[in-house]
């Protein structure tokens, strides 16, 4: 036996039926939504920051979203510390938030030579790339030092990152928090 629906029935009976959207169409509307919502909950909390990595080529590739903790303040090899810049930092605005990851502790014996960067005797960077834009040769920067108390010598990841091989220790006193990269 067949069936025959009328047009009233066929639109009653495709009323009852859930609208289905496509992935893409609910992931255009849940990840912004999920973000704004992560966004409110850490604003609220007053210790957490959500921050976003809008440059184009990253200096601590991987992540593009970080959360900075702004209470946490003590700092460990390998943590991501955002301070803020000042003058030391003339390739950054005055006021501006970095994120460099601390390679060297107060005490650690730093060598930057043209070719490498070491602490305690172990290379963690390469090269020297923008000395030029920063407008002094190669050779002025190359140095020894040891990390004075109340700094930490702070890198990005990539050669042509503006990090502590052009402006030195970072004081702690300019530490606005630690950051985690969250995607």
């Amino acid at each position: 036996m067949i069936m025959m629906l009328d047009d009233a029935a066929r639109a009653e009976a495709s009323s009852d039926l859930p609208r289905r959207r496509s992935l893409g169409r609910f992931l255009l509307t849940a990840i912004p939504l999920a973000a704004g919502v992560c966004a409110i909950v850490l604003g609220l909390l007053g210790r957490f920051q959500l921050v976003i990595d809008a440059q184009l080529r990253q200096c601590l590739p991987g992540h593009r979203v970080f959360v900075v903790d702004r209470a946490r303040h003590d700092v460990r090899r390998g943590d991501i510390l955002v301070f803020i810049t000042d003058a030391q930092t003339p390739l950054e605005p005055a006021g501006a938030w970095l994120a460099k990851m601390v390679v060297g502790l107060p005490g650690d014996r730093v060598r930057v030579t043209a070719d490498t960067v070491e602490v305690n005797g172990v290379v963690v960077g390469r090269g020297l790339l923008l000395a030029d834009k920063v407008g002094v040769p190669p050779d002025a920067l190359t140095r020894e030092l040891v990390v004075p108390p109340g700094h930490v010598w702070a890198m990005g990841a990539t050669v042509d990152s503006y990090d502590s091989r052009y402006y030195g220790p970072v004081p702690l006193w300019k530490m606005r928090g630690t950051a985690t990269g969250l995607f």
